[in-house]
């Protein structure tokens, strides 16, 4: 049982993917039951992640070591040690391949597409220094790194 509503949303996006819907709807009478009605409003809004945005959350989850390393380079290459983008490319390379594992794992389809869709939200993560404004774990859509909006993607 979740014990608050940080804790729901950890458990929530932690779920299986097809799970999300009746998680999120357990957690939220949790939270009511509580005497959260605020909180179990909150997570009840909360929405379903893209299947890549879930595989990144999976990562955070399950990999977090790797995820780390992603985040480091990610640092060091915004303070400008551009010898820290060979660590960017390698860490994102070892969670996409972790990635295609928890997409397996989950019972999904590997394919391209959602593999890349999960390598662009690993580097955009990178490039931003983490998930805000969501919790760590907790995204509900895919990202793109900063710049892309200013080209049209």
């Amino acid at each position: 049982m979740a014990a608050n509503y940080d804790d729901a949303v950890a458990e929530l996006y932690r779920a299986p993917h097809d799970a999300f819907v009746a998680e999120r709807k357990r957690l939220a009478a949790e939270l009511k039951a509580a005497g959260d009605k605020p909180g179990a409003a909150r997570l009840a809004k909360l929405g379903r992640p893209t299947l890549s945005a879930w595989a990144v959350n999976q990562l955070w989850w399950q990999a977090r070591e790797a995820f780390e390393r992603l985040l480091a380079a990610g640092e060091r290459l915004r303070a400008g040690d551009q010898a820290a983008a060979v660590e960017r490319r390698d860490a994102v390379a070892a969670l996409k391949s972790r990635a295609a594992a928890v997409l397996v794992e989950g019972g999904h389809a590997v394919n391209e597409a959602t593999l890349r869709r999960v390598t662009t939200t690993l580097s955009a993560l990178a490039a931003a220094g983490g998930f805000e404004p969501d919790p760590p774990g907790a995204l509900a859509a895919d990202r793109d790194p900063p710049g892309f909006e200013a080209a049209g993607f």
